[in-house]
C-alpha cells in the first residue's frame, strides 16, 4: 500500500509538489519536488516507476496531515 501512495505522490509531483514532498518525506525519502534539481537526481520516471523502491523495514518519519481539513460552514 505504501508503494501505491509513493507512486501516486510521484505522479502528482508536477501538479502538487509540496504535498508530494511531504508524502515522500513521511515515507523516509529525502526528495524535495520543489527543487529544480530533483529531475537530475534518481527521480526520473524510469527509476521511480519501479515497484518496491521502499526497503523492507524502512523507517517512516513522524506522520502529519498532508491535506488540511475543510471546516463546514
Amino acid at each position: 500500500m505504501l508503494e501505491s501512495v509513493r507512486l501516486a505522490a510521484y505522479l502528482l509531483a508536477p501538479i502538487i509538489p509540496s504535498i508530494s514532498t511531504d508524502i515522500y518525506q513521511q515515507l523516509g525519502f529525502a526528495i524535495d519536488f520543489n527543487e529544480k534539481t530533483y529531475l537530475q537526481d534518481s527521480t526520473t520516471y524510469a527509476d521511480q516507476a519501479a515497484w518496491i523502491i521502499s526497503k523492507v523495514h524502512q523507517s517512516l518519519n513522524q506522520p502529519k496531515l498532508v491535506f488540511a481539513s475543510v471546516e463546514q460552514v
